[in-house]
């Protein structure tokens, strides 16, 4: 009896001590222990800024048409999509066909962008509990090549970002998604296209 509870004590040890939470990445980031310089998800040199201000319940109410229109507005507005960096090209005009409004974030606006677009030394964490409304899209360029996308839920504090090696595990952590969000409600920092 003794050799079964010192038995059972030994796979309770070893089974909480290999099933710790380790949020280290397949880029080898720990992401809420990383020290160290920041890293920037992308190389750009333009941003384009999608946005669409929908009331959802009436979206909803359509929803159940289940039209292929519809179904594709669910996977952009909603879902991870698209999969892959090489569909971001078509993915842009399905934006603007689905009537996101287009900007491009100024040029001033860079290093503030590459400062919250980055891999940084943050320890605060936080989850998530809702489904994200994708309502802002930013689409990263260098010359003239979609090169990076992130899609931004403000109210659940969740994004979807491809196109980038680094660890995204972070994003948004330490302030930077109200800082991202300032900066795209302020109109002055934003040219219409």
């Amino acid at each position: 009896m003794r050799n079964l509870v010192l038995l059972f004590l030994a796979l309770i040890v070893f089974s909480c001590n290999s099933s710790k939470n380790n949020s280290s990445t397949d880029d080898g980031f720990d992401v809420y222990s990383y020290s160290g310089p920041n890293k920037p998800y992308f190389d750009f040199d333009k941003v384009e800024y999608f946005f669409i201000d929908i009331d959802i319940h009436k979206y909803r109410e359509n929803q159940e048409q289940k039209s292929d229109s519809i179904l594709k507005f669910v996977d952009i507005y909603e879902r991870r999509y698209p999969i892959k960096m090489d569909s971001v090209s078509n993915f842009r005009e399905e934006l603007i066909k689905y009537g996101y409004s287009r900007f491009e974030i100024k040029d001033s606006l860079e290093s503030d962008l590459n400062t919250i677009f980055s891999l940084k030394e943050c320890n605060e964490g936080y989850a998530a509990a809702c489904i994200p409304e994708y309502r802002d899209i930013f689409l990263f360029y260098k010359n003239e090549e979609i090169i990076g996308m992130s899609k931004v839920c403000f109210g659940c504090r969740l994004d979807y970002t491809l196109g980038t090696e680094i660890s995204t595990g972070n994003f948004g952590q330490c302030g930077d998604f109200e800082k991202l969000e300032a900066l795209v409600r302020n109109p002055n920092n934003l040219i219409s296209q």
